[in-house]
């Protein structure tokens, strides 16, 4: 028998057959599911908008716990705010904000955002 490398492990096996690319089932399943979410143009947006608006929270907030982002200066900046990665509601705020990974996020009034590092 022949001995390959698995495309998702990298990990040496015997080949059962001339066309075998994986170690195991596990693998080929692993594999298949990593790059079909990687490939996936909805999820690959999505993913760069959250990041977008995270690096501009990062940058708001510096070392501080608490900022406000003012509306027009966020829109300037990038931000786009229609997408999060869940939702929460936060003691001491009567309604639910949206957070994206560790940063929370709510209008605050008509001009400012309130962010909120978790």
């Amino acid at each position: 028998m022949e001995i390959a490398n698995c495309k998702f492990c990298n990990s040496e096996f015997e080949m059962r057959r001339s066309d075998q690319k994986f170690c195991s089932n596990k693998c080929r399943s692993r594999f298949n599911n990593k790059n079909r979410l990687r490939n996936n143009p909805i999820i690959k947006e999505t993913n760069k908008t959250l990041l977008n608006d995270y690096i501009i929270f990062l940058g708001i907030l510096g070392n501080d716990q608490e900022a406000l982002l003012e509306k027009q200066k966020a829109r300037i900046l990038g931000f786009s705010g229609r997408q999060c990665t869940r939702l929460e509601n936060l003691d001491g705020i009567k309604k639910q904000v949206m957070v994206i990974y560790d940063i929370a996020f709510y209008p605050y009034n008509e001009n400012y955002f309130k962010i909120i590092k978790l």
